[in-house]
């Protein structure tokens, strides 16, 4: 199982104050992923766009400011064959998101 420094102290601290709680640490380690992404990328991220499919259009997205929401919708737009390709699961959370 793969984790992260965050979800290993938190069940640390759980442990060592033995209060038999459970926590779920997908909306945190998820929040924490998404401070990993530059400003355009990470408001897409708000838009409902998951990391794997952020992921994707990164690696084939090139010379885009990533910093700019408007430059990577362009770039989308102006990619439409490339995003075509992508899963039918990529394309509905692109195209959910409007961009």
């Amino acid at each position: 199982m793969n984790t992260t420094l965050f979800s290993d102290i938190l069940y640390f601290l759980n442990e060592k104050e033995n209060t038999n709680l459970t926590f779920d640490y997908s909306y945190i380690i998820s929040d924490m992923e998404n401070q990993k992404l530059t400003a355009g990328y990470a408001a897409i991220h708000e838009m409902g766009v998951p990391h794997q499919t952020l992921k994707l259009l990164r690696e084939k997205l090139i010379d885009v400011d990533e910093t700019s929401v408007d430059d990577i919708s362009l770039a989308i737009k102006k990619a439409q064959p490339l995003i075509e390709s992508f899963s039918r699961v990529d394309r509905y959370f692109i195209k959910a998101a409007k961009l």
